[in-house]
């Protein structure tokens, strides 16, 4: 493979950036094809050299100073996740011609922090995008940039000092070319800690929830897609710099039980939520935590399903900013895929999670009960978010209900194929983190098998659209009544009176009372306790592995 591809992507952007400058109008359409163009310069140039890793030197030598850059299975898949959701936002969000600039140059120093092959290369990286990303929120949002700029700057500074000590002790701060025990656990310490304030994984309230709350939510969920993928390749990366492992088991604990209660403490604040949009902000976080948890396994279906949740972390930070705020059955479904209905990526990624879990011992078994307690508390938690308030529309991002459609679509059709995406993509790279023996993860388009077992993700579908028709048709929030004619809840739209009887059908069964009506099953959803959930989530686990 040339050297050169592995500046395709961050080049594509940056004419990008320029072309939006000379640009004189249609400024969404020119950054959206920008992105999309990105995607297909990054894969399609690594698909067409046979997928063979390749380094370029761009200041040669082993130092702590060196500027490296490798395209690998690694960099594809995480330059992937932040550049699809990115791309989606380029394409159904609108932003002005300074703020469309500052995100394409954003993205192009994020996948060259994804490429660089040493931890200094990736902290000057990631301080560029911090700093283009705050800058694009702009000066009149006085939440996004204060809560971004020091976890990000304090993650900068980590990282320079883990490079320097690594330069001292072995010689070199190039991941690959770390000797083996030579990451020192003070090391490895400063590299999940950067990992961590750049991802925004803390247990309280950390900055992907709150950007969510700024006036214009263009430039928070910008932020939120671009920089939570790269908080978790740095995380994924230890790996490599500790020769497959990682210093102490300690660390798998510590770092399992950081994730765990950070996704934990997200569905506890989103069951509580007093809005919609607070609600909706603490689900990447949620999902953020729960891929820590399984990449700090450290077994190789732990790693491999972890970065599937970087996947279906990426996609709820896609997802959810483009979500209509009226309970239309278009919401209902972006809501259903958030929740992790099956087949949809979130309900694949985090079931691989579990399983892992399960596999690897009492202990993450244990942990895993609790990350299973964290999200049902999540799907409470959105099922909840149907009766919220909703907060008005950001200031020149109106609702996208195609943008919304399309991300709901790709969501689910990525649990689909499933199968292939873990065969083409997450079993190779994480075979360079980790040694990865044939047969403990494989799959096909539509069936994902691991060493305990497999489900087929395509017949996971039919039942699951009849549920959520079902759901929607009874049990759905009424949108309005003109005359002999009743609206949809499911299709949104005013249905012949003689289709109404459908509806009106729901209405008598709603009227019956009971556990049976859907009036109490929405109000036990909205007014339960969290704890009761806990404790379903612990009745069944204990049901199903007796």
């Amino acid at each position: 493979m040339p050297p050169a591809l592995a500046l395709a992507s961050p080049a594509v952007l940056v004419a990008g950036a320029l072309a939006v400058l000379v640009a004189r109008g249609r400024i969404r359409q020119v950054t959206a094809a920008t992105a999309w163009l990105a995607v297909l310069a990054g894969v399609g140039g690594w698909i067409a050299e046979g997928r063979v890793p390749t380094d370029l030197a761009l200041l040669a030598g082993q130092g702590a100073g060196s500027l490296n850059l490798e395209m690998n299975a690694v960099t594809v898949t995480f330059g992937l996740a932040v550049l699809v959701p990115a791309a989606l936002l380029f394409t159904f969000q609108e932003r002005r011609r300074d703020e469309s600039m500052l995100a394409l140059w954003a993205c192009a120093a994020a996948i060259t922090s994804i490429e660089a092959a040493g931890i200094f290369g990736t902290a000057l990286a990631l301080g560029a995008a911090a700093t283009l990303l705050m800058v694009m929120m702009g000066p009149q949002d006085r939440v996004g940039p204060r809560a971004v700029w020091g976890s990000q700057m304090a993650a900068g500074l980590l990282l320079i000092l883990a490079a320097a000590l690594l330069a001292s002790a072995a010689g070199t701060s190039i991941y690959s070319a770390i000797p083996s025990g030579a990451l020192s656990g003070a090391t490895f310490g400063l590299l999940a800690g950067a990992g961590l304030l750049v991802s925004g994984l803390v247990p309280g309230r950390g900055w992907p929830a709150q950007v969510w709350l700024s006036p214009k939510l263009a430039g928070g969920a910008m932020t939120v897609a671009v920089s939570t993928p790269l908080g978790l390749n740095l995380l994924a990366r230890t790996y490599s710099a500790g020769s497959g492992s990682w210093p102490s088991p300690w660390f798998h604990l510590t770092l399992g039980l950081i994730g765990t209660a950070t996704a934990l403490a997200a569905a506890l604040r989103a069951q509580a939520a007093p809005q919609r949009r607070i609600c909706l902000a603490e689900m990447v976080p949620l999902s953020a935590g729960l891929a820590l948890a399984a990449i700090a396994l450290g077994t190789p279906l732990g790693v491999a399903a972890g970065i599937s949740a970087v996947f279906a972390t990426a996609s709820l930070a896609a997802v959810l900013p483009l979500l209509p705020e009226s309970n239309s059955g278009l919401g209902l479904l972006g809501l259903a895929v958030a929740a992790g209905a099956p087949p949809g990526l979130v309900f694949g990624a985090r079931l691989l999670s579990l399983e892992a879990a399960f596999e690897s011992g009492t202990v993450p078994a244990l942990i895993a009960l609790v990350a299973a307690s964290a999200w049902l508390l999540s799907i409470a938690a959105l099922a909840r978010c149907v009766w919220l308030p909703a907060t008005d529309p950001p200031r020149g991002v109106p609702d996208s209900r195609l943008g919304s459609a399309v991300g709901v679509v790709l969501s689910v059709a990525a649990g689909v194929v499933l199968g292939g995406i873990e065969s083409a993509l997450v079993v190779p790279a994480t075979a360079l983190l980790v040694r990865f023996p044939a047969g403990v993860l494989t799959g096909g388009w539509g069936l994902v098998s691991t060493a305990s077992g497999e489900w087929p993700a395509l017949e996971l579908a039919l039942p699951t659209l009849v549920l959520v028709a079902l759901a929607a048709l009874l049990g759905g929030p009424r949108l309005g009544h003109h005359g002999g004619d009743s609206v949809s809840p499911l299709l949104g739209y005013r249905l012949p009176s003689g289709v109404g009887a459908l509806t009106r059908a729901r209405s008598r069964l709603a009227e019956l009372g009971g556990v049976f009506g859907s009036g109490s099953m929405g109000a036990a959803l909205g007014r339960s306790q969290p704890w009761l959930w806990v404790v379903v989530v612990v009745v069944l686990a204990i049901a199903v592995t007796r």
